[in-house]
């Protein structure tokens, strides 16, 4: 992060880290970034919650959470959590505490404009872009060591992405990203 800043990013327009629940992350974030806001992220969340719950209630258990994280507001999201703990409480409360104690950063997406909903609420796309450059970095050992080869390599990869993206209903990318902050 401090690479970041050192780099230009101006500290002050940034105002949402995406965390996938990292121990101490969220902490290092706001030393660096104060006024952001984090958000924690779902996929994440509901897979751990999901391991805490036998495997033949799962499936209705995922369907439930879903009713939280897709609500059409917070308040619908913070009555559908109440429901969920209330009916499944004494069956899962392991995960319901997962859940419970992330709450308030699991629902941070909806404190902005709704059309950006869906790309605030996980890390996974850019979790996808860095397994993409693993899986072709690997293949390239025989390259002779060649610096410039492995990065057009990961440019490829970048920019079929950023193509595959495009398609997206959010294709206008530099909306979505605060000008300041690039």
């Amino acid at each position: 992060m401090r690479s970041l800043l050192e780099r230009g990013l101006n500290a002050e327009a940034v105002e949402l880290g995406i965390m996938d629940g990292l121990p101490g992350l969220e902490m290092l974030f706001k030393r660096f970034f104060s006024r952001a806001q984090t958000q924690r992220c779902q996929k994440h969340a509901k897979a751990r919650a999901c391991q805490r719950v036998r495997k033949a209630e799962r499936e209705e258990f995922s369907k439930d959470v879903n009713k939280i994280f897709y609500g059409p507001n917070e308040s619908a999201a913070r009555n559908s959590f109440h429901e969920i703990k209330a009916k499944g409480g004494r069956l899962f409360p392991s995960a319901l505490g997962i859940l419970e104690r992330d709450l308030d950063s699991l629902l941070t997406f909806f404190q902005f404009d709704a059309t950006y909903w869906t790309v605030r609420r996980t890390t996974k796309p850019l979790e996808r872009l860095h397994k993409e450059f693993k899986r072709r970095t690997r293949a390239m050992e025989v390259t002779g060591g060649e610096l410039s080869t492995y990065y057009r390599g990961l440019a490829y990869v970048a920019q079929t992405m950023e193509y595959r993206w495009s398609f997206h209903p959010l294709s206008q990318w530099a909306s979505v990203y605060t000008q300041n902050a690039a």
